[in-house]
């Protein structure tokens, strides 16, 4: 289940030769990436990304969660929308960057990625972003907000714990003026868990 180095690099490099060579690249982020890129990048820009929302729909067994206790963590579902961030990774440093973020997305290989056209206050941009596989073993979109907050409330990985992630992705949510009502329950319902 957890990709090596090795092809996380070669899945990196495939996914690269599908870029305009010498160009900046964007990266939408909805999640911890938002708030935790840990990359270097030049610029951000809110952006609307259609035909995808938010969701917890990937246990986490290794981040917010382990394979005997897993948690929850966000990935772009099918259908709707979702607003979040563009981040502007300049041509330079793209290869270096994006490893980064493949080493920290790609380790048990649940997102997809690919090119999505986001709507920002600057127009259409063509950036990467990551969606759910939904035929991954990790896959899970039948929960309830109940189940989900019992979970999240409890997990923890090698990141922290699962309820530190929705708090900081709430606490983003807020800053950037982003309503995200499920999230907001479920945080609320977490605080009734000890």
């Amino acid at each position: 289940m957890i990709v090596s180095k090795e092809e996380i690099t070669i899945s990196k490099n495939q996914f690269l030769q599908t870029r305009d060579p010498g160009q900046s690249v964007w990266i939408f982020t909805y999640g911890s990436l938002m708030w935790n890129p840990q990359i270097d990048y030049a610029e951000s820009l809110s952006g609307l990304l259609e035909g995808y929302h938010r969701s917890f729909c990937c246990w986490s067994v290794i981040y917010r969660g382990t394979f005997e206790k897993p948690g929850l963590v966000l990935a772009l579902d099918k259908g709707g929308t979702c607003y979040g961030q563009v981040l502007r990774i300049e041509s330079d440093k793209v290869e270096d960057e994006l490893q980064k973020v493949w080493e920290r997305e790609m380790i048990t290989a649940f997102y997809i990625p690919c090119w999505v056209s986001v709507q920002t206050t600057v127009g259409k941009l063509k950036a990467l972003t990551f969606i759910a596989d939904p035929k991954h073993k990790t896959y899970i979109n039948q929960l309830t907000v109940d189940e989900m907050a019992a979970c999240i409330a409890t997990a923890k990985g090698q990141r922290g714990t699962n309820r530190e992630y929705l708090e900081n992705t709430v606490e983003q949510l807020r800053h950037l003026g982003i309503s995200e009502p499920l999230l907001e329950e479920i945080h609320a319902r977490i605080q009734s868990f000890s």
